[in-house]
């Protein structure tokens, strides 16, 4: 593409709860960040007690996006594009269970 990218800026943000057994074991790491000019996407798993928390954020501040700008549009879609299609595992020590 060789043209710019008219886009509107704007901040989604979703926040998924699971209420899971006690005992459960944790989840594995999966905490992602990708911060650049135009915006960025962030991503935090955690388990407090036995409910498990998935908050992604994405911001994007520009609205018009020169070529030059693409891989900077790139990173940030591929970071939520993965964050989304990866799934949250919960991941025991061996000989926990």
């Amino acid at each position: 593409r060789k043209v710019p990218v008219v886009l509107t800026p704007e901040v989604t943000r979703s926040i998924w709860r699971v209420q899971l057994p006690a005992g459960t074991c944790p989840p594995v790491a999966q905490d992602a960040a990708v911060d650049n000019d135009l915006g960025s996407f962030h991503q935090k798993v955690a388990l407090e007690g036995g409910l498990l928390t998935v908050e992604r954020r994405a911001e994007l501040r520009s609205r018009w996006i020169e070529p030059d700008r693409f891989p900077d549009l790139k990173e940030l879609a591929l970071a939520e594009y993965r964050a989304g299609r990866r799934s949250v595992r919960l991941e025991c020590e061996k000989g926990s269970r």
